[in-house]
């Protein structure tokens, strides 16, 4: 009588479903732990570029900025914008979309901290003019 020896025998597929589950066992809380850090290293690198559109921004109609009544002095150092050019800017809070409406930033994927995306006309960076430096002061964007 002749065998056949074509196929795996039952201990030589269980030794490779263990060392399957080993390997998984290894992997899975190491790629996890990357794709929580990649994610936000993202968020990071997203407000890093709101905030570079808004300076950009600031810079090319920094001719056109009408800031609030108030006078630099007597303990008053930061100064609201309210408008630039014709566009009204309410609490000095210039709406994401606004940036990219004026290609500033491109309209690609935009994740908050809950990676989820972001509403741009409720999204804002709030930007102030600090008289005593006479430099804009730019806050961390609010995203919603």
């Amino acid at each position: 009588m002749k065998l056949n020896n074509k196929g795996f025998t039952l201990v030589e597929m269980l030794a490779v479903v263990i060392i399957l589950g080993v390997l998984a066992a290894i992997m899975v809380p190491t790629v996890t732990s990357m794709i929580r850090k990649n994610q936000q290293d993202n968020f990071k690198n997203l407000n890093k570029s709101i905030i570079s559109a808004a300076k950009m921004y600031m810079s090319d109609n920094r001719y056109e900025i009408t800031l609030d009544g108030q006078t630099c002095g007597g303990g008053v150092t930061k100064r609201s914008i309210t408008y630039i050019g014709e566009q009204e800017i309410k609490n000095s809070q210039i709406p994401i979309q606004t940036l990219i409406n004026n290609d500033y930033l491109t309209d690609g994927d935009m994740l908050n901290e809950d990676k989820q995306e972001i509403d741009r006309e409720k999204s804002y960076i709030k930007v102030t003019y600090n008289c005593a430096t006479k430099k804009y002061i730019y806050e961390e964007p609010h995203l919603e």
